[in-house]
């Protein structure tokens, strides 16, 4: 379980509005898709460092094929 140290203010493009994305985590990076029901075309990824939100293009075949 996850316990909240500190709230750290944010910029950037953020995820507000979503509800129940999925999180993964590489060393200094969050990443973030999905969620509200809907699949978006981009993933949002926060830099711990700087405590930047930046909204990445996904690019390639994804896995339901051209549905």
């Amino acid at each position: 379980m996850f316990r909240l140290v500190e709230l750290k203010p944010t910029t950037g493009d953020n995820v507000v509005g979503l509800w129940r994305p999925s999180f993964t985590r590489d060393r200094h990076l969050l990443y973030t898709f999905g969620g509200g029901g809907v699949v978006p075309e981009h993933i949002h990824q926060l830099d711990f460092r700087t405590g930047v939100w930046t909204s990445l293009q996904a690019s390639g075949q994804h896995a339901l094929g051209d549905a």
